[in-house]
């Protein structure tokens, strides 16, 4: 069974790697679905910003942080750039958590807290700061291979 997850996720990816991954796919996957002005208005967190007309910059916070994460990682994979990805990775994460916050709240406010969508908006910030912290205290270090 491990050998499947290592033709599929890749031996770079342990360490915490696998969940900055996993956010930077989750946002440029959403920010690929929201490209569409018309998707604002399917979910109840973001309905009322697509009815005042601004569901097509809906996908600008996800694609940046797609974007920068992605980059961080990738540097922090290869071992170059140290310090750059170090603070890449935390500004990333900052951004996720604060991307987390904003939907559990729109959650809250528009009473769907049985959404899809509000499990996810709460889980978000506590793995954005986690990776925040990691990113702070430099782990993992650049260039470690993983340990799925």
């Amino acid at each position: 069974m491990k050998w499947l997850a290592y033709i599929f996720l890749a031996p770079w990816l342990g360490h915490g790697r696998a969940t900055e991954a996993l956010m930077c796919g989750f946002s440029l996957v959403y920010a690929a679905v929201l490209m569409p002005e018309a998707a604002a208005f399917d979910s109840q967190a973001t309905r009322e910003i697509a009815l005042a007309g601004y569901g097509q910059f809906l996908l600008v916070p996800f694609l940046v942080h797609g974007v920068v994460s992605g980059v961080g990682l990738l540097l922090n994979i290869n071992g170059c750039c140290g310090s750059t990805s170090r603070w890449l990775r935390f500004i990333a994460a900052m951004m996720f958590c604060y991307i987390g916050i904003w939907f559990a709240a729109q959650f809250i406010q528009v009473g769907a807290i049985g959404a899809f969508g509000f499990p996810f908006a709460v889980v978000a910030p506590i793995f954005s700061m986690r990776t925040m912290v990691m990113a702070i205290l430099d782990l993992p270090r650049p260039g470690a291979p993983g340990a799925l």
